[in-house]
């Protein structure tokens, strides 16, 4: 049977166990560490092997740092918890298991009465914590509901039902996952818990901030980690009042928006309308110049949906229209008339809609930002700046600002291009006056950049509206 098992697991009675030795110095308190897996011989899996020989070492280290060290403050809560538990695990109870009745008290836990006391007048050893832990965990009914910190969030997932297998679920599990590792495992109910957690967030801003990452990021970044933990708050009455206070004022120093002039937008619009070798990423960079969309946007756009609406009498796209589609903003469901390069996105916008899902959003962006930047030959450029500059844009055109917030998705927006209106369908929408007085403004801010490229129609496809 040698070798069979990893090392410090061996058979005994048709179940297998973890079996290690202490170090030879530690013989003088014990001279080896004995626990059940669970798991009976020949009727396991490999991920249940190794979970349970890593949950033993994790008990077996802890015990031996209880050896090695016995003052309370240098222990976690976390390393508590599990010292209690495995103090009742070697008891054979439960936790809550004699909340009823306590008679059944082994006369092992009975003296904790006396730790208690003594508790009063000097601090505890982290033997006798452990014990405390462990009796009250025993004979209060209140253990059986005993929560810690890293059920919060499965709590709040179920909560929002957010859905973790999307990327942007899975974004979100890594924000919980990194602020959660700054925090550390804390019992729900422990008044150190709060303390724990406004030190763990000041170290991810700190973390974050040294790498470069802008005040708003980090911001945004663990907002959602604190409404989580702002739900459990709630729903379990914890008197919370979390107020990350790390930021301590900080802002990012104000720095001009970059947004491309008119050469860069003529130059960046011929080379996409020309591009037969990365289309996906022309098609999404001539979208965002006259919509001010952005990739996490044509990440959700539908493609036989885009399709249809760029056969239109108006070609257009809608975005955000299916009220169950996530937007930064209500502002942002809106219908954007497509007055440029009409036949190159009706050819390959759907390949660009299948490589912003493909790819994350940061590296669709680094795409964008990349080609933007070999055709300007400016690197201060961003995916970005093509929203920045269909703004400024709008600006020097003196366009009415309503009809460019419903291209774009600001605030106004809703004002011409109603709700109800972008239920219309495109069909509707083409005939309908408010739309196409959007259109029309759409035509005059990019009209520039229409006719340079109109002029050179012989190298590329057709802009006009009804190409």
């Amino acid at each position: 049977m040698a070798g069979k098992y990893p090392r410090y697991v061996s058979e005994r009675k048709g179940g297998l166990f973890y079996q290690r030795d202490y170090p030879i110095s530690m013989h003088v308190y014990k001279k080896q560490y004995s626990r059940t897996l669970k798991l009976k011989t020949n009727n396991y899996t490999d991920s249940e092997l190794q979970q349970a020989i890593t949950t033993a070492t994790q008990a077996y280290e802890l015990s031996l740092k209880m050896m090695q060290n016995s003052s309370l403050e240098n222990y976690t809560e976390a390393e508590l918890e599990k010292a209690a538990a495995e103090y009742i695990r070697k008891l054979g109870y439960k936790a809550g298991e004699l909340a009823d009745d306590e008679s059944g008290l082994d006369d092992q836990l009975i003296e904790v009465d006396d730790i208690i006391d003594a508790g009063r007048t000097r601090q505890l050893t982290v033997e006798e914590e452990v014990a405390v832990r462990a009796y009250r965990a025993i004979s209060q009914a209140e253990a059986k509901k005993s929560m810690m910190l890293s059920q919060v969030w499965p709590e709040y997932v179920a909560k929002k039902r957010l859905d973790l297998t999307t990327r942007e679920g899975i974004n979100k599990q890594r924000k919980w996952d990194r602020i959660f590792a700054c925090i550390g495992e804390q019992k729900l109910t422990s008044p150190r818990t709060l303390d724990a957690i406004h030190v763990g967030i000041d170290k991810y801003w700190t973390e974050r901030r040294e790498a470069g990452v802008k005040v708003q990021t980090v911001r945004r970044s663990y907002a959602e980690v604190v409404a989580a933990l702002n739900y459990a708050n709630t729903r379990h009455r914890l008197n919370w009042v979390i107020k990350p206070d790390s930021e301590g004022g900080e802002t990012d120093e104000e720095t001009q928006k970059a947004v491309l002039d008119m050469n860069e937008q003529i130059a960046l619009a011929k080379h996409c309308l020309a591009d037969r070798d990365t289309p996906a990423v022309s098609a999404c960079i001539i979208f965002m110049m006259q919509s001010g969309a952005m990739v996490s946007e044509i990440t959700r756009l539908n493609i036989d949906e885009v399709l249809a609406e760029l056969d239109a009498g108006i070609p257009q796209i809608s975005i955000g229209k299916d009220n169950k589609t996530r937007v930064k903003t209500k502002e942002r469901r809106r219908v954007a008339p497509i007055v440029l390069g009409v036949d190159y996105l009706r050819q390959h916008i759907g390949e660009a809609i299948e490589l912003c899902n493909e790819l994350d959003q940061s590296s669709v962006s680094r795409q964008i930002s990349k080609k933007i930047r070999q055709v300007t030959g400016n690197n201060a450029y961003t995916a970005h700046c093509l929203r920045h500059t269909l703004m400024a844009l709008s600006d020097i055109a003196d366009a009415n600002y309503k009809h460019m917030a419903a291209i774009g998705g600001w605030k106004g927006g809703k004002e011409v291009i109603s709700p109800m209106m972008l239920q219309y369908g495109a069909d509707g929408l083409s005939t309908a006056e408010g739309f196409i007085a959007v259109t029309n403004t759409s035509r005059k801010v990019l009209a520039k950049l229409l006719e340079a490229v109109e002029v050179d129609r012989g190298n590329v496809v057709s802009i006009t509206a009804n190409s």
